[in-house]
């Protein structure tokens, strides 16, 4: 078992933060999608949607992308079988070289831009 990081465990554990909108529409993509489907996470983090996505739809192709690289490393961790297709890249418009940027104190946040 792994230490989950205190945003995670607020969101997902003890759900702090309620978005019925949000969860009805949800459910209601999850409920769609069939069995076979493939399902892209942008943005995986560590792969806490990404199981749930999983574990949500039977059978299903999970594709992870993250551009982080400690984030990928426990992305990698966390969902590890032939089930996850695991990448370390970014998302754009056209192909480009990229950098992660972290311009805060607490590492929580980061953005990805074109480097040079």
């Amino acid at each position: 078992m792994f230490a989950l990081p205190t945003i995670i465990e607020s969101l997902i554990i003890s759900k702090d933060f309620k978005f019925p909108t949000l969860d009805k529409n949800f459910k209601k993509i999850i409920k769609s999608l069939s069995k076979g489907d493939i399902c892209i996470d942008c943005g995986a983090n560590i792969g806490c949607s990404s199981i749930y996505f999983r574990k949500s739809i039977n059978n299903s192709k999970i594709i992870n992308i993250e551009p982080d690289k400690k984030n990928f490393q426990l992305l990698e961790l966390n969902c590890k079988s032939e089930n996850f297709e695991n990448i370390n890249s970014a998302i754009a418009s056209n192909k480009i070289k990229f950098e992660v940027i972290r311009e805060n104190f607490d590492n929580r946040g980061y953005k990805v831009r074109e480097s040079t």
